[in-house]
């Protein structure tokens, strides 16, 4: 009804010339606006010249309805949620990480996804949040990852395998234990060349 008095307003407006009247005429259009009557629908009003007694709202996004508030002949009040919508360009995953591994998943890093019912296609996707509660049961910890999901092959409820790039390393030295010489005040390493000569190095470990 607020849609429908809202029409009649402006169309009451639409032949103003005072300036008056115009500038009412642009506020009437704006509660259009404001109220959800989309765009397509205010032209069609403004072509016709006669107010539309049904309104076809277009959803912003592609993807699924997880939610339906009315049916069909239902009245609502304005502000009444009538659909909740699921884009479908971006899914979430939720992967449990048992709690000793949990420093190997950092926030941002990058993860790999395979499905089963999509063999030999890479999901690419990176860790956007580490839920702050550890399951006393399982002893793990929630990683959300966002996927990239090219095509909409990715439904809700689907279960993935995930990879996960580990971390960047710090670069240490490394040495064979046999090249560790233990003289009871240090501890030196024996270096073999291309020659193959031994060199013994006087740095301490």
């Amino acid at each position: 009804p607020a849609w429908l008095e809202a029409q009649q307003e402006y169309l009451s407006l639409l032949d103003a010339r005072s300036e008056a009247g115009q500038s009412l005429r642009v506020a009437a259009r704006d509660r259009l606006r404001v109220l959800g009557i989309p765009e397509a629908t205010i032209r069609r009003i403004e072509s016709q010249r006669q107010k539309s007694a049904t309104t076809t709202i277009v959803s912003p996004i592609d993807g699924v309805v997880s939610e339906l508030g009315v049916r069909e002949g239902a009245a609502f009040m304005p502000g009444t949620p009538l659909f909740r919508l699921n884009g479908l360009a971006t899914v979430w995953v939720n992967a449990q990480i048992p709690e000793a591994q949990v420093s190997m998943v950092p926030m941002g890093s990058t993860v790999m996804a395979h499905a089963t019912a999509w063999p030999g296609v890479d999901f690419e996707g990176r860790v956007i949040a580490l839920l702050p509660q550890v399951d006393a049961a399982t002893r793990t910890l929630t990683a959300r990852i966002a996927l990239d999901n090219a095509g909409a092959k990715l439904s809700p409820g689907m279960f993935v395998n995930l990879a996960f790039e580990a971390p960047a390393g710090v670069e240490q030295l490394v040495v064979p234990s046999e090249a560790v010489i233990t003289t009871g005040e240090r501890r030196v390493v024996e270096i073999l060349r291309a020659d193959a000569s031994a060199e013994r190095g006087n740095h301490r470990l």
